[in-house]
């Protein structure tokens, strides 16, 4: 029976709180807890202030939201791709994984072995070679009861001693073969640190002859500043290791191994994923996969600077001053959880400095090159 699942909602703070702000929606599952379920949360404080938010306050200020706020300003798809990458790459390299295909692989070949000898024995004791169908069974000796006298089924029986442990060594591997070959729970995570997003455009200017309520000059400026990070994970079990095995093999995905021939294919994936797009058609074939999830999550701080000053006419003459009119700022996350895993995106890799192996790769190509031409 599943345990049934009620949806949890949670909100403290908002424009009734000007300094906090905690909003949570998510799904409650009774034991036992056996899904993943769909999860969001986001949290901001101001922990220092001068003046007061506006309408909204640290809902407005310290992010609300900002997950889908920063994917307008730079697609979070480059950095699930480079989870999704991770996270295949750790499955494939998990040991259980391998040596499932490993033990699947040595069943059926004990399955071969042993048929073939029973039928090599099989075809000895018919012709009446005996001395043959004990080398087969890798007897020392034909067994005295054994003759050539007697039919080949009576003689077949005779042998049993060498034969029943074979039979045993069949039935074994199908059990291996119908076995569960257990699971893995493999998870990736990836992260960058994020450039300064303005909320909203820098302003800074002058007008000498204001009088207060005027301003003479003016400073303001919006943004936040933090890290963003991808997670995923899955159940992965073993369905058909065969398939499995022919996979990683690179028979069954054509479209991926024409790529992988096509010539300097490795240096244009350097900056554009179509390996990793190619090689998501058939990444988990030969697996089954559950319980898959991706986590999203924005982690910063926020700061709303506005300075001013100010003159006014006072005993007969100007006077100047001014000062901070708004400074407000603080930490604020947000997590998102959904189901299901990332799928790769075609697209430009980031552009980062190389790595040193990546500049050898590209020098020897060079002088490859050169040396053809």
């Amino acid at each position: 029976m599943v345990a049934p699942v009620t949806a949890t909602s949670i909100l403290v703070g908002g424009t009734g709180d000007p300094l906090a702000y905690r909003r949570v929606s998510g799904f409650k599952q009774e034991k036992p807890i056996d899904r993943v379920l769909p999860y969001d949360a986001c949290r901001g404080n101001l922990t220092y202030t001068v003046g007061l938010p506006g309408s909204g306050g640290a809902r407005s200020y310290a992010g609300f939201n900002m997950i889908d706020q920063v994917d307008s300003w730079d697609p979070w798809y480059h950095l699930e791709n480079r989870a999704y990458e991770k996270f295949v790459n750790e499955l494939h390299a998990s040991a259980s994984l391998g040596a499932a295909v490993a033990e699947a692989a040595s069943s059926y070949n004990m399955i071969a072995t042993r048929a073939t000898q029973l039928w090599k024995f099989t075809r000895d004791v018919r012709r009446g070679d005996l001395d043959s169908a004990a080398r087969t069974l890798n007897l020392s000796a034909v067994p005295k009861r054994a003759s050539k006298k007697k039919a080949w089924s009576g003689n077949w029986l005779e042998f049993n001693l060498g034969w029943s442990p074979m039979i045993g060594d069949i039935g074994n591997a199908i059990d291996v073969l119908q076995n569960d070959f257990g699971y893995e729970n493999p998870r990736a995570r990836v992260g960058e640190v994020q450039k300064t997003y303005h909320l909203s455009a820098p302003t800074q200017g002058s007008n000498p002859a204001a009088v207060y309520p005027g301003f003479n000059t003016w400073r303001t400026y919006r943004y936040w500043l933090g890290r963003r990070s991808v997670a995923c994970g899955a159940r992965v079990a073993v369905a058909n290791p065969n398939l499995l095995l022919a996979n990683q093999l690179g028979f069954v995905n054509p479209a991926a191994v024409a790529w992988e021939l096509v010539p300097m294919s490795f240096v244009v994936d350097w900056f554009v994923n179509i390996g990793d797009v190619l090689n998501s058609f058939s990444d988990f074939l030969g697996l089954t996969l559950s319980r898959e999830w991706t986590t999203r999550r924005y982690k910063g701080v926020s700061l709303d600077y506005y300075h001013a000053t100010y003159r006014w006419w006072e005993n007969g003459k100007y006077v100047s001053g001014g000062g901070t009119v708004r400074n407000l700022g603080g930490p604020f996350v947000h997590v998102n959880r959904r189901l299901g895993l990332p799928s790769p995106v075609l697209a430009i890799r980031p552009l980062k400095v190389p790595h040193w192996r990546r500049a050898l790769t590209a020098v020897s190509l060079l002088i490859v090159k050169g040396f053809k031409d």
